[in-house]
Parts: C-alpha cells; structure tokens; sequence
C-alpha cells in the first residue's frame, strides 16, 4: 500500500540521516576518512574505509530506491569532521525525502 511505501521512505530517511551522523562522529573518534558509499543499481548502501574495506552495508526496503545521488556516489567524511557536500535523495511513486550534508559533516533531512 501507499501508506506502507510511505512510512518504509520515511523510516529509511531517518536511517540514513543517523548513519551519516554516526560515521562522520566514528571517523573523527578513529582519526580516519571513512566513505557512505551508494550503488542505485542494487538500491544498497555501505560504509566503507577509503581502503574500501567494508564496515556494513544495507539495501534499502522496497519499493524505496535511491532517486539522486551525489557525482561519486559518495559522501566520505574526514577524521576533522568534515565532508564533502551532498544530497541524497530517496523515494517511492511520487513521494520523496532528502538527507543533504554540508561541508561541516552535517546531515539533516528535508
């Protein structure tokens, strides 16, 4: 139903948003750059080292999917706290919700 798309694209949103949260506060306690790395072909997502060792990854529920993504298809964050600017963009049917990071390694959902 629409109502379960919805409520998956919202609780998807509000993962993300933590993880990005959660890697940027790992790669500034670990003294490393560590990436959030998106593959829209498999709708899955994984934080990586910039080794490309692969700490977790997870797919998003359908039908969520991923509807823009930033050039690279990543965000990395520095071991400063840093990242590099960003838009994540998730949706389902006409429904959509952003996690946009900015160069500070702020994460927030819009």
């Amino acid at each position: 139903s629409s109502i379960a798309s919805t409520f998956r694209l919202a609780a998807s949103a509000r993962t993300l948003v933590q993880v990005m949260r959660e890697t940027r506060a790992r790669a500034m306690a670990e003294g490393v750059a560590l990436d959030v790395a998106f593959d829209a072909s498999t709708s899955n997502w994984s934080i990586r080292t910039v080794a490309g060792t692969i700490r977790r990854t997870e797919v998003l529920p359908a039908p969520v999917r991923f509807q823009a993504l930033p050039v690279r298809a990543r965000i990395r964050f520095a071991s400063t706290g840093s990242a590099d600017n960003g838009t994540i963009v998730l949706g389902t049917g006409a429904a959509s919700r952003r996690i946009i990071v900015n160069q500070r390694g702020r994460a927030r959902l819009s």
